[in-house]
Parts: C-alpha cells; sequence; structure tokens
C-alpha cells in the first residue's frame, strides 16, 4: 500500500470541500453526535461552577511554566517533578537542543 503525503497533488479536495461534500452525503462520520456535544457542555458548566463557587482553588501561572508553584510544592513532597520542568532541567545539567 503506498501512501503520497505531497502537497502538491491538483485533484485533492480542500478540507472544506470535504466536509461540504460529507453534508451533501449525509455522511455524519466527520461530525460530532449532538448527544457527545450536550455532555461536552455540561461537563465544562461543572468545571466552570466549581470554579466561580470558589469550591477548588484556582492558582494561575506564568507562560512557559508547567504548572503553578503550588502544583510543584505537591509534586515535589511526593518526590517527583514535572517532565522537562525548568528547575529539573538545572538540576540535572541537561542541555536541551534548541
Amino acid at each position: 500500500m503506498g501512501v503520497n503525503f505531497s502537497t502538491e497533488s491538483k485533484d485533492v479536495p480542500e478540507a472544506s470541500e470535504r466536509v461540504i461534500f460529507s453534508v451533501f452525503c449525509s455522511d455524519s462520520t466527520s461530525f460530532a453526535h449532538w448527544k457527545k456535544v450536550e455532555l461536552s457542555w455540561k461537563e465544562a458548566q461543572l468545571i466552570l461552577e466549581v470554579f466561580e463557587e470558589l469550591l477548588l482553588p484556582f492558582y494561575p501561572y506564568l507562560s512557559g511554566l508547567h504548572s503553578p508553584n503550588q502544583a510543584r510544592h505537591l509534586l515535589n513532597e511526593h518526590g517527583f517533578t514535572w517532565w522537562l520542568d525548568r528547575e529539573s532541567i538545572k538540576a540535572l545539567n541537561v542541555v536541551l537542543p534548541v
């Protein structure tokens, strides 16, 4: 079986064309079922309500970090660290390629 991932093919339909064709053919395999979408929103709503009602603390953290300091301390208490966290890399004296 041969697979060609070339982007130079002229007879390959665009993604939007494939979606429109799926609609015309009544092919629902490219789309999420409404019940799945509704369930996803219910789960997202539960998360929002937990934070709105302050049932769990929300710890913001800076871009580029893996987690807030509180999560790092929790891991450290049990002898773990985040993989490739800046502090872990410095402690291991690892040089990562850029």
